[in-house]
């Protein structure tokens, strides 16, 4: 390539030279003959191509007669159609032609395609849902209702069967969900404190049903707590962790009580005066407290799961998840019963605790106490529960 590359800059070179020679020795009438040479070149050889064009054309016509008769007819026909109609039979082609690379790009990413597919298809189903929802009979006791059930029910239930198949990819999955479950926990008691009774307060309720089915069917979680994270990452390493180690809480039990006994009377009175108005403050924010607290109680998990999830500790899958079934079972079973219901609210914060101590356990037992020892997850393996 490179012999042939210095042939051809050779001969450019000698004709120019040539070229310059012949006109310092002939003047203008070397310029002339050169420009009559260059002409003959030029119609010869645009005779040449168009010699070859008439040779294919009539070998074509020779040998394949069919298609010199289509193009005559495609010729016909585009004479006889206005420019309108021949944009139009364009974008038609080229429809077409968009069409076939469209259905290559889905055989080839039919996966993605399937998955971006259902993910859109609740555009569909939210308006849907809502206006069903709204026809209901008395729509506010359905909403509220339906909302109960699929926020902590079916949830605690499909999140028990993972847990006890050991389904690493299903807890995940419902973990997600109850990262995202004290923000639908809130807005449930924010429409319940402020007027879901009103005109149109069902509406709030509807919202939530939908936002919640987003969560779990769509996997919505895995979408919201995408933007939820970063959040819950930066408030984690805000947390005063060193005030849980001060030496306050190190205190032995008896040297508050040897201290407690070497006051005087008058601050013994005192002090009792101080612990009963301490009883009438929390019997009247009674009801506050046991909303509030332990609602803050599943933040602070909600926030150590979300920690657990972004960074898939596939190990504290089932401790976290065991705390949210244990804490929404017991939660919906045993607060709607007379009395039962009274004791669990009081009791509930320390119970939250345990729970979040020792769920792990406590979950496996009563997996064991019913008498279910195994589990078959979607992948035919066999788990002991």
């Amino acid at each position: 390539m490179a012999v042939k590359r210095s042939l051809l800059l050779f001969f450019f070179a000698a004709w120019f030279l040539w070229f310059i020679v012949s006109l310092a020795s002939g003047g203008y009438g070397v310029w002339v003959d050169i420009s009559k040479r260059g002409v003959l070149a030029y119609h010869a050889t645009v005779g040449l191509f168009e010699a070859i064009g008439r040779a294919v054309f009539y070998w074509i016509n020779f040998t394949a007669p069919f298609a010199v008769d289509v193009g005559n007819l495609l010729k016909n026909a585009n004479n006889k159609l206005d420019w309108p109609k021949r944009i139009l039979i364009i974008g038609i082609a080229l429809s077409i032609l968009i069409v076939q690379v469209a259905v290559k790009g889905f055989l080839y990413h039919k996966q993605n395609v399937k998955r971006v597919a259902f993910q859109c298809s609740i555009i569909v189903f939210a308006p849907a849902l809502y206006v069903v929802l709204g026809r209901l009979p008395n729509p506010e006791m359905w909403a509220s209702g339906i909302l109960q059930l699929i926020t902590s029910v079916v949830p605690c239930v499909l999140s028990t069967r993972s847990f006890w198949a050991r389904d690493k990819e299903g807890c995940g999955r419902w973990l997600r969900y109850w990262v995202v479950f004290p923000v639908v926990e809130t807005a449930r008691n924010l429409a319940t404190i402020y007027g879901v009774d009103k005109e149109g307060g069902d509406a709030v309720l509807r919202a939530l049903i939908i936002f919640t089915v987003w969560l779990q069917i769509w996997d919505g979680s895995l979408t919201f707590y995408g933007m939820y994270n970063a959040m819950c990452v930066w408030f984690l390493k805000k947390l005063p962790y060193r005030a849980f180690h001060s030496r306050a809480w190190k205190t032995p039990g008896t040297n508050m009580i040897t201290s407690f006994l070497q006051l005087s009377a008058h601050r013994v009175l005192a002090t009792i005066l101080l612990v009963v108005m301490a009883m009438v403050l929390v019997y009247v924010f009674y009801s506050f407290v046991t909303t509030v607290v332990p609602l803050m109680l599943m933040w602070g998990a909600s926030l150590n799961a979300a920690e657990v999830v972004i960074q898939r500790i596939e190990e504290l899958y089932e401790q976290n998840l065991a705390f949210w079934v244990l804490s929404e079972g017991t939660t919906v079973t045993l607060s709607h019963i007379p009395v039962v219901g009274t004791l669990f609210g009081l009791f509930r914060i320390p119970i939250l605790v345990w729970y979040y101590m020792f769920g792990n356990s406590i979950l496996r037992f009563v997996g064991k106490a019913i008498g279910l020892n195994s589990l078959r997850t979607d992948d035919g393996e066999t788990h002991e529960a």
